[in-house]
């Protein structure tokens, strides 16, 4: 077995922009999956919801229920609550997923 070594850093440092996070997110929605303990399908990407988007939209296809993903590069603030309560209401979604720093 080989070993590897873990660095920290800033996620900032390697996703220079939200959307750039939630790309390569979609791209490795298994990782987020397997922590969960769900089986996530990636539906869309920048969902719209009225004047607004959501992250991701997924779909638990163990469930059935569909999972809104929302990430924020900073710490967490109300304005962000408060579209994740409105995209998970315009979507139907029964799942939130809400990646943040501290």
């Amino acid at each position: 077995m080989e070993l590897g070594k873990l660095y920290k850093t800033e996620p900032r440092q390697i996703w220079k922009t939200e959307p750039e996070f939630t790309e390569w997110l979609s791209k490795h929605v298994d990782l987020l999956s397997k922590e969960l303990g769900l089986e996530l399908d990636v539906m869309e990407l920048e969902a719209p919801i009225g004047d607004f988007s959501a992250d991701i939209l997924a779909k638990d296809l163990i469930s059935g229920k569909y999972v809104i993903i929302e990430n924020q590069l900073e710490q967490t603030n109300h304005e962000h609550l408060g579209k994740i309560l409105t995209y998970a209401a315009g979507k139907d979604a029964n799942i939130i997923v809400w990646i943040s720093l501290q």
